[in-house]
This record gives structure tokens, C-alpha cells and sequence, in this order.
């Protein structure tokens, strides 16, 4: 498992880019027949992704979380990108189509994870949190995730939020929320106005860009932004006290995920635009 250590405001000012890039950008996502998962000490998020193609993967414990198995004190959100999938959770089957989730809950013993099609393999993003309360495990459809469009042509920003693990949702969480945000053809800014969560880290996962296009995430203070670029399939962890929006040289989609403080979606601090330098 990689390490992400947490990182300040003050030391970000410091940083050269690539420095900036090793300590906050998650280059590979996937690997075939691995699980390839980070540990970062910002609210100790572990994410990553599971890709089955020949081989069922069974969730390991790791050292860095010195429990007798991997959920022993966590719980797990799960979106599939790739081909279909299943997970078998201490014996609860979960057929994973395109873009469905599943919330696995703490104290579960036994995940594993398998493709439907080697040529098409199943492409498991994961996240998980810390959590002392059980809750159900549940399959999520991706048509029973809450849409929600926002944004508008003008500005460049139509997107759809779609909410899977969410405060007052069908499904209970401690205090992971997961969803997709999906930038819509012709637009390419999202979350604007600019924002940050003090009370919340948040994490991303950026798929659906053709090789050649990326991801411009826009991080830091607001007097003294800074920039990491994201190519297809990779991933960032943003700390609770930085600003982040960003642009892509095309439409694409992204996986994020919060915890920390509370689940209360709105709560956010919005910083103007006309504030950002």
C-alpha cells in the first residue's frame, strides 16, 4: 500500500510540481489481477482500485492498518468503471454492472472481488474510512443513485451530481459519502463557484477522458492557487483545507468521496471567484 502523507498550507507554497504531484496525485488507479490502494493520513482515507480480470482478489489485511482483517474497524464504498463484476461479501452476492456501487460495512470478514469477462474486466474504485458502527451492506444500482443537474451552458458547467452514499439516503454509512459527478458534452468547468470542505476531506477519481485529454485540479489558498494535472484513471486527495475546482480539455466524469466532521452535503465554504489568484 502507498503512503500519501497529509500536507499544510504553508509547505505547499514550497513545492515544485512535480513535489506537489508525488505528494497528492494517485498516478495509477488500476492494475490487472491487483488491488492497488493508498493510505493517505488526511482523515486516514484509504482508496484505490480492485481489477479482477483472471483472478478473483480477496480484500487483504494491511500492515498500515494493523487489524485482523481490512474492515475490522472500516467501511468500504464501491463504484464500478470497467465491465461486470461481482463482489461476494461474507456471502452476500452483488452483481456489479457499469457505474453501480455498493457500501460494505464495517466488521464484514471476508470481500472478494471477480470479472464477469477477462476481455472486459470489472474496474472496482474503492474507498474507505474509519468506522465503529455496522451498517447493512447494500448493492446500489447505478439507476438508484439520487441525480441531481446542476451548473449551466453558459459557464461551461452542466453537470449531474449523482449521490449513491449520502446523509439521508436509502443507505446508512459512519461517515463515508461516494458519488459521481458526470461534466456533460460541451461543458468542461466543474464546482463552480470555487469551494473547500474544512470540516471534510475529499478525494477524486477522474475516468472517461481520451488519452490525449486531461484534468486541470486547481488546489491550495485562494490567494495562492496552485495546479496538478490528472490524466485519464487517476486520482488526488484534497486536503480539508484547500479550495478545489477545475477544467478539462474535454467532458469526463469523476468519483468523489468525503468524511470528516459531519455528512451534511451543503455544508461547504464557497470562495468567489473574483478572490482566486
Amino acid at each position: 500500500m502507498e503512503i500519501k502523507y497529509s500536507i499544510s498550507p504553508f509547505e505547499l507554497k514550497t513545492l515544485t510540481t512535480e513535489q506537489i504531484r508525488d505528494r497528492i496525485l494517485i498516478k495509477t488507479v488500476f492494475a490487472p489481477d491487483e488491488a492497488v490502494l493508498t493510505y493517505s493520513f488526511d482523515e486516514r482515507f484509504i482508496l484505490g482500485g480492485i481489477m479482477p480480470v483472471r483472478n478473483e482478489i480477496r480484500l487483504e489485511p494491511q500492515d498500515e492498518i494493523r487489524q485482523e482483517y481490512f474492515l475490522q474497524t472500516r467501511e468500504m464504498g464501491v463504484i464500478n468503471i470497467g465491465g461486470k463484476g461481482k463482489i461476494v461479501a461474507d456471502g452476500q452476492v452483488m452483481d456489479m454492472d457499469f457505474e453501480d456501487g455498493a457500501y460494505i460495512g464495517c466488521r464484514t470478514k471476508d470481500v472478494v472481488f471477480s470479472s464477469e469477462d477477462p476481455e472486459r474486466p470489472a474496474k472496482f474504485y474503492v474507498t474507505s474510512l474509519l468506522s465503529f458502527e455496522k451498517h447493512p451492506t447494500v448493492h446500489i444500482p447505478a439507476k438508484e443513485a439520487q441525480f441531481n443537474p446542476c451548473g449551466n451552458q453558459t459557464t461551461a458547467s452542466t453537470r449531474i451530481v449523482k449521490k449513491y452514499i449520502y446523509k439521508g439516503g436509502p443507505v446508512e454509512s459512519d461517515q463515508l459519502q461516494m458519488g459521481i459527478n458526470s461534466v456533460q458534452p460541451g461543458n468542461v468547468w466543474n464546482t463552480i463557484p470555487t469551494h473547500s470542505h474544512k470540516r471534510r476531506v475529499e478525494c477524486f477519481m477522474y475516468y472517461g477522458m481520451p488519452e490525449d485529454a486531461f484534468y486541470i485540479e486547481v488546489i491550495g489558498e485562494a490567494k495562492e492557487s496552485r495546479h496538478v494535472i490528472l490524466r485519464n484513471e487517476q486520482a488526488i486527495v484534497s486536503a480539508a483545507w484547500q479550495m478545489h475546482f477545475g477544467v478539462g480539455t474535454t467532458h469526463y466524469d469523476f468519483i468523489w468521496a468525503m468524511g470528516g466532521e459531519n455528512k451534511d452535503f451543503p455544508d461547504m465554504d464557497v470562495i468567489p471567484m473574483t478572490e482566486v489568484e
